[in-house]
């Protein structure tokens, strides 16, 4: 799991249309007292950063976090921690207790982006040199078997 302790500071180095994306390829936690700040913003950044988690989050007690939260599965906003942002599971559920969830500064009609796509399927190495094979011997068969032209006979 990726693990936030301590202050993340998200420099916009003044641009209000600063956007951060941050991938977990599994869950994401948060350590009691986490904080995610803006260093150099002009304006309010929260919609800017996105928080796109390939199972679970869990945001701990007493942690202030900003930025849409976008879990494959659930998320966990634990007593005490407060979000300016959105949470959203696609598979799970949402589970607050008792938050400060301040959605505004996105506006209600701005749509979150869509999960990253899953990885295209690949063929092994193996396999593409089985195909290849294949391929190749069904050609040499296709050309041995072509009936003969008058100009060959």
């Amino acid at each position: 799991p990726s693990n936030l302790t301590g202050t993340l500071t998200l420099n916009a180095q003044g641009n209000a249309d600063a956007v951060w994306v941050f991938r977990m390829s599994s869950s994401l936690v948060t350590s009691s007292g986490s904080n995610v700040i803006f260093s150099n913003a002009s304006g309010n950044n929260a919609c800017g950063v996105q928080w796109q988690v390939s199972s679970s989050a869990t945001i701990a007690s007493g942690t202030t976090f900003v930025g849409n939260i976008l879990a494959l599965t659930s998320v966990f906003v634990q007593s005490g921690a407060s979000l300016t942002g959105r949470a959203l599971a696609r598979n799970g559920e949402v589970t607050l207790n008792g938050n400060t969830i301040s959605a505004a500064a996105c506006g209600a009609s701005a749509a979150p982006p869509p999960f990253p796509p899953p990885p295209v399927p690949t063929l092994p190495e193996i396999g593409a040199w089985a195909l290849l094979l294949v391929l190749l011997g069904s050609g040499a068969y296709a050309l041995r078997r072509r009936i003969p032209t008058e100009a060959s006979k």
